[in-house]
């Protein structure tokens, strides 16, 4: 399992975009950068195809799920940069799944649990 913590959201992400030409790819490279080194630190690398399931902890409901999940960009790029698995393309990804669970008071977070399929 991994644990990342402060992903942004694909508004803040659309928002980094906007305010200049290159804020938006600063920011794709500081986070997917990040997602690689707690991979780095928390997984081993994964050879074949596996499935994704992604707990995204709240603390409230003020943002939706799919602006939250959005993140889930750089964790599979971040999965990559890090070694952890080969590929984020068809033949590495059997499925994701998203589960949204609200945590009061909790700073948000992500839970990754891989699962490697034998097809």
């Amino acid at each position: 399992m991994l644990t990342i913590r402060g992903l942004p959201t694909h508004n803040e992400f659309i928002a980094a975009n906007n305010k200049n030409r290159y804020a938006g790819a600063k920011m794709k490279k500081t986070f997917t950068e990040l997602v690689a080194w707690e991979a780095k630190n928390q997984l081993k690398p994964i050879l074949g195809q596996c499935e994704y399931m992604f707990i995204w902890y709240e603390p409230n409901k003020k943002r939706d799920p799919d602006n939250v999940a959005f993140a889930k960009k750089f964790l599979m790029d971040g999965l990559v940069l890090a070694g952890i698995i080969k590929n984020d393309g068809w033949a590495n990804v059997g499925g994701f799944v998203d589960r949204f669970v609200l945590s009061k008071g909790c700073d948000p977070y992500v839970e990754v649990l891989i699962h490697e399929v034998t097809r």
